[in-house]
């Protein structure tokens, strides 16, 4: 369900990017605008036959009409499987069946009635939504997800299958994710960090988020706030509803809101059947529900809102899954518990706490604040304040760190110079990064220490047993938020990984882009022979299952040792725990060559062992055909190594960069 917007510029990058999407999502849309003059259009059209391929042409301005339309004819002689026509332009002369996007792109400074522009596309559409026919793409401008949200009843209005409708801009990602649940063929994305249009979304991350398939009648969910890029949410709940058993078709988008009284009234499609609620909307959310639960009540804030018959239902998990991280550290009943802060948060986990019998005292620099606090929650018990310095810490059997501080972004630690009791349960609120100096502090001094992370999760799973009535499958949710949060902290100088076929250059490009990178180079099949005394040629025909499984077993150091490039054997794809490993690295390149390269480069004295009793053409093709769909998962950029050494070492160093690789 997705298309993925290319400029068509460099070829030799284009063809790589190519090969990495191919199997992987079905279209790709060619902006053709910045296409050199000889790119061989039709090559890529017979190369790439698992890929339908959207010819596009920018700018838009009519008197450029003729040059986009020889451009586009120029696709359509080659083969492309649709072209992308502003609305009111002809069809191209000489293809009468050719597939056409009649698109319309609302002006920045200009609204338009988009209902209007949709039946003018669809009167100019041949068989929309038909099996054969045209579509119409209707473009919106959103600053904020409110505006976003009046291309959904667009959908209402034309055959399903035949309208994408989203919005462009800033606010524009919650209507991109949802497009597809709509009943939109596809929707846009981009390669990571080369958008070809405002607020599209990267192609990976997308695709992280869409379900297998569309259902009219799914509901669907988000989380709005603003900022809310940075938000691990939608990873996290696309992950449950795609574990759900069979799969869930709902889809869960981040919203780029401005006001939460906006938003809901924008998004009053029954549909939309619940929202997570983050900074800085929580008090607006809670005082816009018609029913709230005590948690919500205790801090007049809330974190989720569930839809009811008689509008929303306010809901705060804050408290509790603070408390239930603070339990799995250990924390006893009825013990004292410090919170250090008097924010939102803070005030979550007061309100819980004493519902829940401990004792409480806020340790907050801003006294008025802290102040306000024990004021608004004085209905369920007494609550202490005072100065952090002012008090020990150490007469704590609990501390909850609810601040910003000691965060990736505002770096400290409000615990120097306190000490915690031996045995004290401590949580961090912050999640990034992962122990923080706070934690660090907490386990040198004997107390159970609890991360951020812990109690994202548990607020996650709370909010997704409210909203679907069943508990998600928790361990694939650990071990998706410990991934995200690896992606987010990833070391520049982390191993990067090479893969591909035999006489794919492996060996040779990575010794050459080590050397020029300042790295060290690990051959892992030299490796392999060293640590075991035994020469591949040898083993691999008598033991390939030992062979895989000694390679599976070094693989993990190798991608664990800084500062590397490490060529890996063709075949490391075959084991399914080397793939796991390798897609979760996420810096994998594969260097491709063609099957008759390949060939070609082995000629016939080549000494490595033969992998099947095939002639040696016969077991290229047929290995190359096996993996190839592994070397596709597991690999986050893919390098041709046709041409020249130098070609290949220049693409090698500039797809190293991509991926935010000293």
């Amino acid at each position: 369900m997705i298309a993925v917007s290319l400029h068509a510029e460099e070829p030799r990058r284009l063809r790589a990017r190519l090969r990495l999407l191919e199997g992987r999502v079905p279209w790709v849309e060619l902006r053709l605008d910045r296409a050199p003059a000889d790119l061989d259009l039709s090559a890529l059209r017979a190369e790439f036959t698992e890929l339908s391929f959207l010819a596009t042409w920018r700018p838009l301005e009519p008197e450029r009409h003729a040059e986009r339309a020889a451009v586009l004819t120029r696709a359509a002689a080659a083969g492309f499987d649709a072209v992308d026509l502003p609305l009111g332009s002809p069809r191209l002369p000489g293809f009468p069946r050719l597939r056409v996007v009649h698109s319309f792109h609302e002006s920045t400074d200009a609204p338009a009635d988009l209902s209007a522009m949709l039946a003018r596309a669809l009167s100019a559409a041949r068989d929309p939504g038909g099996p054969h026919g045209d579509w119409v793409k209707i473009v919106a401008w959103a600053a904020h997800a409110e505006q976003a949200a009046r291309v959904h009843p667009l959908y209402a209005l034309a055959p399903r299958g035949a309208l994408i409708a989203f919005a462009m801009g800033e606010g524009g990602g919650s209507s991109r994710t949802w497009a597809p649940a709509f009943g939109a063929p596809w929707t846009f994305a981009s390669w990571p960090n080369e958008a070809t249009a405002p607020g599209q979304l990267d192609w990976r991350a997308l695709r992280a988020l869409l379900p297998n398939r569309a259902e009219p009648e799914a509901p669907l969910y988000g989380v709005l706030g603003n900022p809310i890029a940075h938000s691990l949410s939608p990873r996290l709940w696309s992950q449950a509803l795609r574990n759900e058993q069979p799969p869930s078709a709902s889809v869960y988008a981040a919203c780029a809101a401005q006001n939460v009284e906006a938003f809901l009234a924008a998004h009053h499609d029954p549909r939309f059947a619940a929202f997570s609620v983050t900074a800085p909307f929580k008090e607006a959310a809670y005082r816009l529900a018609v029913e709230a639960d005590p948690g919500a009540t205790a801090c007049r804030a809330a974190n989720f809102l569930l839809r009811i018959p008689q509008g929303w239902r306010a809901a705060n998990t804050d408290g509790p899954a603070a408390l239930d991280a603070l339990a799995s550290a250990g924390l006893p009943s009825a013990a004292s518990l410090l919170i250090v802060g008097a924010g939102g948060a803070a005030r979550a986990a007061a309100a819980e706490a004493l519902r829940r019998g401990h004792s409480v005292t806020v340790a907050a620099r801003r006294a008025e604040q802290a102040a306000a606090l024990a004021q608004d929650l004085s209905a369920l018990g007494a609550v202490q304040i005072a100065q952090p310095d002012a008090l020990s810490w150490s007469s704590f059997t609990g501390v909850i760190q609810s601040t910003p501080l000691g965060s990736t972004a505002q770096p400290g630690n409000p615990a120097a110079g306190q000490r915690f009791a031996s045995g004290a349960a401590v949580l961090d609120m912050v999640y990034e990064p992962a122990q923080t100096a706070f934690l660090r502090q907490a386990l040198e001094q004997g107390a159970h220490a609890v991360g951020g992370a812990e109690m994202l999760l548990l607020q996650m799973l709370a909010q997704y047993q409210l909203a679907r009535g069943r508990a998600p499958a928790v361990g694939a949710l650990r071990a998706e938020l410990q991934q995200a949060l690896r992606e987010r902290s990833a070391d520049p100088r982390r191993a990067l990984a090479l893969f591909g076929p035999r006489a794919s250059g492996k060996s040779s490009l990575g010794a050459a882009g080590a050397e020029r990178c300042g790295r060290r180079f690990f051959d892992a099949d030299l490796e392999l022979e060293r640590r075991h005394g035994r020469r591949i040629a040898e083993w691999l025909p008598s033991d390939e299952e030992g062979f895989r499984a000694a390679e599976a077993r070094l693989l993990p150091e190798l991608l664990a040792t800084p500062g590397v490039v490490v060529a890996l054997g063709g075949g490391v794809v075959e084991s399914p725990r080397a793939r796991q490993l390798l897609r979760a690295h996420g810096a994998v390149i594969w260097l491709h060559a063609s099957v008759a390269e390949q060939a070609r480069r082995r000629g016939s004295s080549d000494p490595r062992p033969a992998l099947s009793i095939q002639p040696r053409a016969q077991e290229i093709a047929e290995v190359h055909a096996r993996r190839l769909p592994w070397y596709r998962s597991c690999a986050d950029r893919c390098v041709e190594t046709e041409g020249t050494e130098a070609q290949a070492l220049t693409d090698l160093q500039n797809a190293a960069r991509e991926l935010g690789l000293d």
